[in-house]
């Protein structure tokens, strides 16, 4: 069963679902050579044990840290590929012209929710990461300021 989850993110309701296998699987791919292309940002921002969704791992910071090292022509054709494909709601995300409208208002918004689709899509894939990456000490400072959901 596909799962679905709702975000309330600076007054904005978000649903959000899981993703199929062929979107899923293509989404990961894009987001492991992504990972590997900022492994050096991960191996200074994953700390931890266990699950994705009880450990010390800053999904926000390595969210950052990818974004850090990409192309910035590709960066934002990945980040909308990505929300589109999860978000529910608010509806006709999907048509490009209504998703620029919506985050160009709601800017601060898209990192809250691009995090909670990768913990929902890919959680067990970062935790799997985390466990072949050397052990690092936690930053004392944290390197990405999230906004809360």
């Amino acid at each position: 069963m596909i799962k679905e989850q709702e975000i309330l993110i600076n007054n904005t309701e978000y649903r959000i679902k899981q993703l199929l296998f062929t979107k899923r699987t293509t989404l990961k791919i894009k987001f492991l050579k992504l990972v590997g292309g900022a492994s050096d940002a991960l191996n200074s921002l994953i700390t931890g044990q266990g699950s994705i969704l009880d450990s010390d791992i800053d999904i926000g910071g390595i969210i950052g840290g990818i974004l850090e090292k990409l192309d910035p022509d590709e960066t934002p054709i990945f980040i909308r590929e990505t929300i589109q494909s999860c978000v529910v709601s608010p509806m006709g995300l999907e048509k490009v012209e209504q998703f620029e409208t919506h985050f160009g208002d709601n800017y601060e918004d898209y990192i809250p929710l691009l995090v909670e689709i990768v913990k929902l899509n890919f959680g067990g894939m970062v935790a799997e990461l985390k466990k072949k990456l050397p052990a690092t000490e936690k930053p004392t400072e944290p390197l990405f300021i999230q906004a809360t959901a």
